[in-house]
């Protein structure tokens, strides 16, 4: 039977070393487990082990509403765009992707190709130049946008432009 010593020490019995385990903290730590063994006589020399629990890091989560814009127009959405980060992660970069169409979004001034898996990426300094430009005629489709913290890719968070006739 195991017994409490009030230092923190726990003497365990042969027959319970199998369910000996050690629980994470739950935040990042680093801590040094030290335990010896008794042959019925004599103990053993203390041995260690350093046991490290990193907490998972939080994806940022991207909020963007869904927008409208003219046919073949302009509108920068760098103020529809909201991210959390759960752990409070700066976000280092973006990337946006273009479901169906081609070229509707602008970084810095250019339009650049947002197709394909990975779409477009670009730093966070730049995200006060983007924006998005409707297609030559009048419809909706899904645009995408996703945020990363240094660590981990956020999940695209999709949003639908329309693109609307001029009035």
């Amino acid at each position: 039977k195991s017994t409490f010593h009030p230092n923190g020490g726990v003497e365990i019995a042969v027959n319970e070393l199998s369910s000996f385990w050690v629980k994470g903290s739950s935040g990042n730590l680093t801590q040094t487990v030290e335990f010896r063994a008794y042959d019925g006589t004599d103990w053993s020399s203390w041995a260690s082990v350093t046991v490290t629990t990193e907490v998972p890091n939080a994806a940022p989560i991207v909020s963007i509403s869904d927008l409208s814009v003219e046919v073949n127009g302009t509108k920068n959405i760098s103020s529809a765009v909201s991210v959390t980060d759960a752990d409070g992660d700066t976000i280092t970069k973006y990337k946006v992707k273009d479901t169906a169409g081609i070229n509707n979004f602008v970084v810095n001034g250019s339009q650049v190709d947002a197709t394909g898996v990975n779409g477009y990426e670009f730093a966070s300094s730049a995200l006060s130049t983007l924006s998005v430009k409707g297609d030559a005629s009048a419809g909706t489709q899904t645009l995408q946008i996703a945020a990363y913290d240094g660590t981990a890719w956020g999940n695209w968070t999709d949003f639908t432009l329309t693109t609307e006739a001029p009035t």
